[in-house]
């Protein structure tokens, strides 16, 4: 394969139109990638209602079931039952937070980050096949992805990479080849 041909895989499995290669190299966002991010900060407000009606279902059948097994205990935990799940709540949110915080900045910001050098693999963990790494900078990479670097390393080792990703987040948006 030559190194338009990698191109055009590359583009097919990270998802990325030639257009958004396009703009990404004078380090900005395309329309369609400001749009994702936005999508992505906004699920803050998704995950936090999730969290605090989980937790007050939570409360509720706990202080019924305590009611059941002894009403003693009932009043114990009409006490202090809110008081922890108020506490797990906030670092259930502030976790919540700082997930979605990234994706945040990146929206705001729209900083696209230019990785340059030679391609390599190197194990994943949990969720993911294996990680990309150019220079210091690791990305995590799904199987069709992890599957296509690995075949463009081994026929052409000397091969280089420029990775545009987001700032914060550390998205790949687009990958540039060369021999």
């Amino acid at each position: 394969m030559n190194s338009s041909t990698y191109q055009q895989e590359l583009a097919k499995v990270f998802d990325f139109q030639p257009d958004d290669l396009s703009i990404n190299r004078n380090k900005q966002l395309t329309s369609a990638q400001i749009e994702e991010l936005k999508g992505k900060s906004q699920g803050f407000g998704r995950a936090i209602a999730v969290v605090i009606v989980t937790m007050i279902v939570i409360a509720g059948v706990a202080l019924f079931i305590l009611n059941l097994i002894d009403p003693e205990t009932f009043q114990f935990g009409l006490i202090y039952l809110p008081i922890l799940m108020a506490i797990f709540t906030i670092v259930v949110i502030a976790v919540i937070n700082n997930y979605f915080a990234k994706f945040r900045k990146d929206y705001k910001e729209q900083a696209v980050v230019a990785e340059s050098g030679a391609i390599e693999i190197v194990s994943g963990d949990a969720g993911t096949v294996g990680k990309l790494k150019v220079n210091n900078t690791i990305y995590d990479l799904q199987f069709a992805q992890f599957k296509l670097v690995s075949q463009i390393i081994e026929q052409n080792p000397s091969a280089k990479i420029t990775v545009y990703s987001t700032k914060y987040s550390n998205r790949i948006l687009s990958l540039d080849i060369s021999s």
